[in-house]
């Protein structure tokens, strides 16, 4: 009688262990040992005093040297070699020396120099410079003002120039933009006025050596560099 009264207790307690059983099994693996496995620590370790830090890697620099060898070309008035070409060559960075030819309306003109530049952290640098060169002439010429005529004679001169500017170099190539003046050193004066053709006037002399050679300078010249670009690592 009591086994009867018990069997339906056993009968429910069996069930509800089964199916408790049977959803346990259900479950994946990782749920099932989530709350045994320990937590990771994700902070990053603590930084020793003693570890050392490497130090940073030093930039290089490349820089680039322009051809020491130039060519160049002038244009202005009063330009030492004219409306010419010059040949330069930068023994330092801070001195070169140049030779020249060119025409203008003094004559022929053949000369040499040396210039200084200003030593300069940009690609502008100020120079100064001077040039001996000599202006060959030796030619009569008319002129005529308000019915007025006078015959003058341009003599072959030459010159010291001085004269200062500014350098502007590109990659490769460079322009300056010079004043100066030119001063004549022969005794005898460049212009001379010849008598019997005329009266002449004192607006026609200065006109004559403004054209003649020396005085004032404004100028602007061309320079192409020669060879190579020289590269070094710093």
């Amino acid at each position: 009688m009591l086994f009867t009264r018990l069997l339906p207790l056993i009968i429910f307690v069996a069930l509800h262990a089964t199916s408790v059983a049977q959803a346990q099994a259900t479950l994946p693996a990782d749920t099932v040992r989530t709350t045994s496995r320990p937590q990771l620590n994700t902070l990053p370790p603590a930084t020793r005093s003693g570890t050392p830090v490497a130090a940073p890697f030093a930039l290089s620099q490349v820089v680039e040297t322009p051809p020491a060898l130039t060519a160049g070309l002038s244009l202005g008035w009063g330009a030492p070699y004219a409306a010419g070409v010059e040949v330069a060559y930068r023994f330092q960075p801070s001195l070169d020396g140049n030779i020249g030819v060119g025409i203008g309306s003094s004559g022929a003109k053949v000369g040499g120099g040396v210039r200084y530049y200003v030593p300069s952290r940009t690609r502008n640098q100020l120079f100064v410079g001077t040039n001996l060169v000599y202006s060959y002439a030796d030619i009569d010429f008319d002129l005529e003002m308000d019915g007025v005529q006078g015959r003058y004679r341009m003599h072959s001169s030459t010159l010291l120039h001085v004269r200062a500017g500014l350098h502007h170099q590109y990659r490769r190539n460079a322009m300056q933009f010079a004043l100066g003046y030119g001063a004549i050193l022969a005794p005898q004066a460049a212009i001379e006025f010849i008598p019997g053709f005329g009266p002449g006037s004192t607006t026609m002399r200065d006109i004559a050596k403004l054209v003649g050679p020396g005085g004032a300078e404004v100028s602007i010249s061309f320079l192409f560099g020669l060879g190579r670009i020289k590269r070094a690592v710093r």
